[in-house]
């Protein structure tokens, strides 16, 4: 019986909602539930998001320039199980900021994951906990991977 009530408890944990951004999108009242319905910007779902996203969803991003014009906060956190996972569905996803300030493009909450996102920012560090880098994860347990964080050209 304890093996079945952890079974049920692992499966209705594990039923990620799957959210979308793309920089094409047309949509007239976007949900960012599909690629036609996807949020424009980054903002955009950033605040629909917020309080919404939890542990295990998934937040799609399609190529396209984003620009970030003021730092982000994320709009909620992963647990030690089970991450919020940030990825690339193509490549060509370059984030950038048009500011040349020190501050970062995101300011991680707990258990976040970005995969195969190129941060562009003026003078940025390798990825670590300083806020001069294009992503700041004061608490240091995110995970950054297959990204790409340069300079500006």
């Amino acid at each position: 019986m304890r093996y079945l009530i952890f079974s049920i408890l692992l499966i209705f944990q594990l039923s990620a909602t799957e959210y979308y951004i793309s920089a094409a999108s047309t949509a007239g009242s976007p949900d960012g539930l599909t690629k036609a319905t996807a949020w424009p910007t980054i903002q955009a779902a950033w605040t629909a998001l917020d309080g919404v996203i939890q542990p295990v969803d998934i937040v799609n991003i399609y190529a396209g320039d984003y620009d970030i014009a003021s730092p982000l906060n994320m709009p909620g956190s992963g647990n030690s199980t089970f991450r919020i996972l940030f990825r690339a569905m193509e490549p060509g996803v370059k984030i950038f900021r048009s500011t040349d300030d020190l501050e970062p493009i995101f300011n991680l909450t707990l258990f976040w994951e970005f995969r195969g996102i190129t941060i562009v920012k003026s003078n940025p560090l390798p990825y670590s906990t300083s806020s001069d880098n294009g992503i700041w994860d004061e608490i240091d347990d995110s995970i950054v991977f297959g990204c790409t964080i340069s300079n500006r050209t």
